[in-house]
């Protein structure tokens, strides 16, 4: 059987298909384009983030040395950071706290601000393997100030 590429009308009963079969054809091309679209969209979208793509990964033609210990691969550590400092942003220090300051300021345990910081999802940034929570955050929770917007 073929595509009906006409609407057939029986006796008020409108068919868009002469069968089962090319109904199911039909909703098949459907959905294989509407795949297609969003498939160039995010093609799109990748384009735009290539330059940040590339860099964020590691090729043959970068001059990191490897070190090969049985199954294991090292990488000189001055030599990747190097590479990757300008994905890196400059962050102010003084606008964050650590976590062994909260514990100062405000008498908790290491614990006790983890989980806080987690229950109020305070804003965090890795640096060197240290967190820094925002201070504009932890004041406003802290001192109930709704002054400051943390959102």
């Amino acid at each position: 059987m073929e595509y009906a590429e006409k609407v057939r009308c029986y006796q008020n009963v409108v068919q868009k298909y002469c069968s089962r079969r090319c109904e199911r054809i039909a909703s098949l091309r459907r959905e294989a384009g509407k795949k297609k679209k969003n498939n160039a969209e995010s093609f799109r979208n990748a384009e735009k983030n290539n330059s940040l793509r590339d860099k964020a990964f590691l090729s043959p033609e970068d001059d990191c040395t490897k070190i090969y210990e049985g199954r294991n691969t090292f990488f000189n550590k001055k030599a990747i950071d190097a590479h990757f400092a300008d994905l890196l942003e400059e962050i102010d220090i003084d606008n964050y706290y650590t976590a062994e300051q909260i514990m100062e300021m405000y008498n908790m345990t290491k614990a006790s601000v983890i989980s806080f910081v987690m229950r109020h999802k305070v804003s965090r940034v890795n640096r060197n393997g240290k967190a820094y929570y925002s201070k504009v955050h932890i004041d406003c929770i802290k001192c109930k100030d709704d002054s400051i917007d943390t959102n």
